[in-house]
């Protein structure tokens, strides 16, 4: 399910299918609840959370440890200068604390990206082609996160990286579709030149075959100079 739609997708869903949706801005936003693991999976929810808990008890001891301290402090007689330094160094720590947190939930949110782009990626690529990893790093390079209202999108680069209008479904036919890797797409997908092609230069011995262990030892640019621009065949030993 689209995490935005417009009034027109709205009203071609089914009743029980609408009320998964609330209207906002003329727009029809997905409800959350019980969709979360799509957007972002559990354990790095359970780790932002985490990091969380962790920040909000840091500054509720920090501000205890201030209370306490200038009680004490007020209680012995203290001056106002002294009671304005504890003050200050509450400040201080206060924004360390604050900081940390922005720091790990950055990196948090980062890993979360990736992670959502891999899976993206690694899902089409194995579904739609009979090599994914000549494909795999390619899309995910098309690919990019956009926090919407504080969840994770996944949206579609040019080619050029820019931003792009297109959704996963225009990206994935354009693959599907392009020339080069025609030779590699799954027979079920495979459609007209394409389709022909792919026998004509898959044919028996009439390509190079790499075996399983070669594979493993060629880097993402000879996997895709092999299999996507020289034809190459995966080894059926």
């Amino acid at each position: 399910m689209k995490y935005i739609i417009d009034s027109d997708s709205h009203a071609k869903l089914s009743d029980e299918a609408k009320g998964e949706y609330t209207e906002k801005d003329d727009k029809f936003v997905l409800t959350l609840e019980g969709h979360e693991e799509t957007f972002v999976p559990k354990v790095k929810r359970d780790i932002e959370i985490e990091h969380r808990k962790t920040a909000e008890k840091n500054l509720s001891d920090a501000q205890a440890r201030e209370t306490k301290l200038i009680a004490d402090l007020e209680k012995a007689g203290g001056s106002k200068t002294e009671i304005e330094a504890i003050r200050k160094q509450h400040v201080v720590e206060v924004d360390r604390i604050k900081a940390e947190y922005a720091e790990k939930e950055k990196v948090t949110k980062a890993e979360v990206h990736k992670s959502m782009i891999r899976e993206e990626s690694n899902k089409f690529s194995g579904e739609k082609f009979t090599v994914p990893s000549a494909i795999s790093r390619l899309y995910q390079d098309r690919l990019t996160v956009e926090e919407v209202d504080g969840v994770p999108v996944i949206r579609v680069l040019e080619a050029d990286g820019k931003p792009s209008v297109k959704s996963l479904g225009d990206l994935q036919k354009e693959f599907l579709e392009n020339k080069e890797f025609a030779i590699i797409v799954k027979a079920t997908e495979a459609n007209g030149g394409g389709a022909n092609r792919g026998k004509r230069d898959g044919g028996a011995g009439s390509k190079r075959t790499i075996s399983k262990d070669e594979l493993a030892g060629m880097s993402q640019e000879e996997r895709t100079q092999a299999f996507v621009k020289d034809g190459a065949r995966m080894s059926e030993e």
